[in-house]
């Protein structure tokens, strides 16, 4: 019989992307406050990984190895999380997601440039120098735009001045959405849209889950810190008619984002320990495939 009060995160980020606390560090805090599994889902990086896992066998607690993808789906940037990634497969992740790390930087320095012709100095040189695996994304500008008093919150640096719609970022070319499914469903792992509500309305987000081309996608993030009582309930619903599995998470960023504290988001998320026990043997299920 299912434990109702056993509960887990499915969506956690490290240093190693744009959190602020080691892999060991993510794993003993999961452990600290009673969770019963964890997955850590860095932004198109594995450098994590093998530490968390490592941890995560020495403190008793059960772990996920995720990637968290950076997708384009008609223009739009979407997420979308690959779970249960084998070790064997770390090498064909990095291959899939390409220079995607150094249009990256080509885009974050283009960002800052055209920040400094507005008054507003970012030494992008020492955020890199200051990351892990030197990854760099917008919310590391906006928490140097905060720290220089040039905003008053890392919101308002994305709202004004780090968003597309400012015309001061241009995105990378990122792999296409169906392509990404295709790729974590070929390596046996699970693939999970992650909060698809925050960039697509929910009409946008049915129709897209009716095309052919997604058929292989396994599950939707619907418990998520963002998402209103009525979004998750949609996104539920949406689950069931589909047959999809369900996931959720606090996307935890450490003091880089506060407010969506491990586990508990901004106090009402409750993700089952059940949707990492599903997520898991769907995984299983593809092994024996």
């Amino acid at each position: 019989m299912q434990d109702k009060f056993k509960r887990c995160d499915l969506h956690t980020h490290t240093v190693h992307s744009d959190g602020t606390l080691s892999p060991s560090e993510l794993v003993c805090e999961a452990k600290r406050i009673g969770l019963s599994a964890i997955a850590l889902t860095d932004h198109n990086s594995v450098a994590g990984l093998d530490e968390f896992l490592s941890v995560a066998r020495d403190c008793d607690i059960e772990a996920a190895a995720g990637v968290e993808f950076s997708v384009d789906y008609e223009g739009e940037e979407l997420h979308l999380i690959g779970l249960f990634i084998g070790r064997e497969h770390y090498g064909a992740v990095m291959e899939f997601i390409g220079d995607l790390k150094e249009k990256k930087n080509e885009a974050n320095r283009a960002l800052v440039a055209r920040l400094s012709t507005i008054g507003f100095e970012v030494d992008y040189d020492a955020l890199l120098a200051a990351t892990p695996e030197g990854y760099v994304n917008r919310a590391h500008i906006a928490i140097d735009m905060l720290r220089r008093g040039y905003v008053e919150s890392v919101s308002e640096a994305f709202d004004t001045f780090l968003s597309e719609k400012s015309g001061n970022y241009r995105s990378p070319e990122k792999p296409g959405l169906f392509e990404t499914i295709e790729f974590i469903d070929s390596i046996g792992a699970v693939s999970i849209l992650a909060h698809p509500l925050l960039q697509l309305s929910r009409e946008e987000l049915r129709e897209l889950l009716m095309r052919a081309e997604c058929k292989k996608l396994d599950a939707i993030e619907m418990l998520y810190v963002k998402y209103s009582p009525e979004d998750r309930e949609f996104s539920s619903e949406l689950c069931r008619e589909l047959s999809l599995l369900e996931s959720g998470g606090s996307d935890f960023h450490g003091e880089n984002k506060p407010g969506q504290e491990l586990g508990v988001g901004r106090g009402d998320l409750f993700v089952p320990y059940g949707f990492y026990e599903s997520l898991e043997k769907r995984k299983e299920e593809k092994a024996r495939r």
